[in-house]
């Protein structure tokens, strides 16, 4: 954890914090990590120093809204291209042209998007617990965005009172933090008490109580609540990601987020045929296996960048 670093890159609307691991070496693997929704960089603290730091220059990005980065100005949306937007500015201004990416969840959706968008600058992505962004029928997506834009309203329109009637944060001592943390991300895994508190550093600020004890207040955006995503059909995005070319690794949790096998495999099968190279592994645990049990990702992530880029021949599945 000594050799950790801040770093902050400028945006039109505040900066976007990042935690650097490792010093800036033309001899070392440069690579970006990012975060799943609501989470921040610290989401990675458990799981990087089990690989070998000497050789990586890292780059844990907090999404906009998220850990230690500038909120979106006033009555500005995040929406699933807001992400890719900010690594890109965090890219150029680094002038980084070649560089591999591990990413979570929203951040893993975000960076195989990305990598299509951006060919030429990605080498390798590896995506912890994520196949791919969700996809609904062709005759839904416009409702299914209707309704997000109604309920993002309305959230909105719930803040806004909430401020007019000046409603404060709720402040929270360290273990109810820890709880209220471990609760929110439920639904969907189980984090560990010290996997919240590696989160929890970068997601609350502290404050001075009136009994001087220390008190936590949670400083993410509300409006994170409810990114507007784009609304994809499975053949648009198979059409989309067909365009993906770089070398991929999927680590999936047994019991993570998994959605139908049967659509899974087509876009398995599509990086399988595409992808330079397509290695794909599941292990034992859930959505946050990376947080909670990194022992059980790292073996195969360290084989992954260790290995040359592979131009010619596909891993088989």
């Amino acid at each position: 954890m000594s050799d950790c670093s801040e770093l902050r890159v400028d945006t039109t609307y505040g900066k976007i914090a990042i935690k650097v691991w490792g010093k800036p070496d033309e001899n070392r693997l440069k690579l970006l990590c990012v975060h799943g929704w609501q989470d921040n960089a610290g989401t990675f603290d458990r799981l990087l120093p089990l690989l070998d730091l000497n050789s990586l220059y890292v780059l844990c990005v907090d999404l906009p809204g998220h850990g230690f980065s500038s909120h979106l100005p006033k009555g500005a949306v995040y929406t699933d291209l807001t992400w890719i937007m900010e690594l890109k500015r965090i890219v150029d201004h680094l002038n980084w042209t070649k560089f591999s990416i591990l990413s979570h969840s929203m951040g893993a959706n975000a960076s195989l998007s990305f990598a299509v968008m951006f060919p030429d600058l990605v080498d390798r992505v590896i995506t912890l617990d994520t196949v791919k962004p969700a996809v609904f029928p062709i005759n839904e997506c416009a409702n299914r965005l209707a309704t997000d834009i109604n309920e993002f309203m309305a959230l909105e329109e719930r803040n806004n009172r909430k401020q007019a009637m000046g409603t404060r944060e709720p402040v929270f001592n360290y273990d109810m933090a820890i709880t209220v943390l471990k609760s929110a991300h439920s639904p969907i895994g189980n984090i560990t008490s010290e996997g919240a508190a590696c989160l929890l550093k970068r997601a609350t600020k502290i404050i001075t109580q009136k009994d001087s004890k220390p008190g936590y207040v949670f400083t993410r955006d509300y409006r994170l609540q409810k990114v507007l995503n784009r609304k994809i059909d499975c053949q648009s995005l198979l059409g989309l990601f067909s365009g993906l070319k770089c070398e991929l690794m999927i680590i999936n949790g047994k019991n993570g987020l998994f959605t139908d096998r049967d659509l899974q495999k087509r876009f398995l099968e599509l990086y399988q045929n595409n992808c330079k190279k397509f290695v794909y592994v599941e292990v034992d645990g859930d959505h946050y296996v990376h947080l909670t049990s990194p022992q059980k990702v790292v073996p195969h992530i360290k084989q992954f960048l260790s290995e040359p880029i592979n131009d010619l021949m596909n891993h088989k599945l």
